[in-house]
């Protein structure tokens, strides 16, 4: 079913939503390999996503603010990367539940570490 989310619009042009914030809700593909989050306002809107194995980091707050700032608790960054010099960073804001926010960022991180893991496993 997905979770509410405000979504801020990345600063690079090649974003899914560059040109505002919105309110967004993320869903994992059944298969678990890509985060996708859809536009609440606007039916059949184009999903942004990012897929599993890109994702270098999570965070349970906003890399835009101190983690010990009120309020701090209900962001969420994800941070991807294919190529180590070009970070993308996806950051969500949850309305009113730090605990919400907590659970997608540690599932998040847990499945990209997973599938990092199914990865290299597999390639030896």
């Amino acid at each position: 079913r997905g979770t509410t989310f405000f979504k801020w619009a990345e600063k690079n042009r090649d974003s899914s939503f560059p040109n505002g914030d919105f309110y967004v809700q993320i869903f994992v593909d059944p298969g678990g390999h890509t985060i996708y989050w859809r536009r609440k306002d606007v039916d059949n809107s184009e999903p942004g996503h990012v897929f599993i194995d890109e994702i270098v980091d999570v965070r349970a707050s906003s890399i835009h603010q101190l983690e010990n700032e009120p309020g701090s608790d209900l962001f969420m960054t994800i941070v991807s990367n294919v190529d180590f010099v070009h970070p993308k960073f996806h950051t969500f804001m949850h309305r009113n539940d730090p605990k919400v926010t907590k659970k997608w960022s540690h599932f998040i991180f847990a499945l990209s570490l997973q599938r990092r893991k199914e990865f290299h496993g597999m390639a030896f």
